[in-house]
């Protein structure tokens, strides 16, 4: 009734509100349609269009989960909201689209998560073709944990994060890493989209879409977060360039809008190592005030690849790296009770003069 509905969506804008009201009426006077499932969608209050309302109750994953609204599509697949009825936990899952061709190898990746306990990796619960129907057609399903709080996108959208914030959500974004390669699995997608901070402060890793567990795998697709097209996949390349946005609030590489023309990603990376890295592959003089002095060696470390720096030595030298910075911050927070707030040059500067 109107009084109900009212309560429930009150805070929709009003001319929202008459139209998905005025959707719901037909809808419930047409017979032939089941609408039990709507009926509980709505009671959720999660959903507030009445055509993806009707999506989620189209999906059924058995008896112990309920689809309750729509998170997000992409390429491969719609990711939504569940409870679990017994557990009265909440659940993330994706549904794999038909157009997408869903390998026998990434089917082994999600066997490779399924169950296992990964710092900063969203946990995969279970995932296969007997787990979900979408209008009675079974579909490839994958059943993961419910992460809530914003992607790193949202974020870092009008705020400032402080050197203290994005070296701890790096130092995270590593381990997921770390996480990620003791399973012998490489993500090759990782940005600021997928890769949530919950509302407990912890970074959780999401999507492996195109994560592999080849022996050397290449890089796909031109991602703009990762290594050209056909070069190593190297999600420590990713981790530079997601570290400098938290900072910076813009990308490292495509610091402005992309022009129109025939530039490649790789034209792109190529262009930015030539101007900025030297040939030992540190930056260059004249761009270390331009990059926070904090973020100078993760940038030379992350983006090395000429010099042919094995995987297990730019773990080690970024293990050493986050150690260092722990340390160099709880030094500066010394000094900044004695001083003050202080730049990065300034406290440069400091450290030059007590290090004489």
């Amino acid at each position: 009734d109107d009084n109900s509905f009212n309560n429930d969506y009150g805070i929709l804008a009003k001319e929202r509100k008459e139209n998905l009201k005025l959707k719901l009426k037909a809808f419930v006077r047409n017979p032939s349609r089941k609408y039990s499932k709507l009926l509980k969608i709505l009671r959720k209050r999660e959903c507030f269009e009445l055509e993806e309302m009707l999506e989620c109750s189209e999906i059924n994953v058995g008896k112990k989960l309920f689809i309750s609204s729509k998170l997000g599509s992409g390429k491969a697949g719609t990711v939504y909201k569940a409870d679990h009825l017994e557990l009265k936990q909440p659940r993330a899952i994706k549904i794999i689209t038909n157009e997408y061709k869903f390998s026998r190898r990434e089917a082994e990746i999600m066997a490779k998560l399924k169950g296992a306990e990964l710092d900063n990796v969203a946990q995969v619960y279970d995932a296969g073709f007997d787990l979900a129907t979408k209008n009675g057609e079974r579909k490839y399903a994958i059943i993961m944990e419910y992460v809530d709080g914003k992607n790193l996108f949202d974020l870092i959208q009008n705020r400032n994060s402080s050197s203290e914030e994005v070296l701890n959500y790096s130092s995270q974004i590593f381990k997921g890493i770390l996480a990620l390669r003791s399973k012998d699995i490489i993500h090759r997608d990782l940005n600021l989209w997928n890769i949530k901070l919950n509302t407990d402060g912890i970074i959780k890793i999401l999507d492996f879409g195109i994560a592999t567990d080849e022996a050397n795998p290449l890089a796909q697709d031109a991602r703009r977060y990762g290594p050209p097209e056909g070069r190593s996949a190297d999600d420590f390349f990713s981790l530079g360039l997601i570290t400098y946005e938290l900072a910076a609030s813009k990308h490292l590489i495509y610091e402005r809008k992309p022009e129109m023309g025939s530039s490649t990603h790789a034209d792109k990376v190529s262009e930015f190592k030539k101007n900025i890295l030297g040939e030992s592959g540190k930056l260059k003089p004249e761009y270390q005030q331009k990059i926070p002095s904090y973020l100078e060696e993760l940038i030379s470390l992350t983006l090395e690849e000429d010099r042919k720096l094995k995987s297990h030595d730019k773990k080690q030298l970024l293990e050493e790296y986050y150690q260092k910075q722990n340390y160099d911050h709880q030094k500066r927070s010394e000094v900044e009770k004695i001083v003050g707030n202080i730049s990065d040059q300034q406290y440069r500067a400091l450290t030059k003069l007590y290090s004489k």
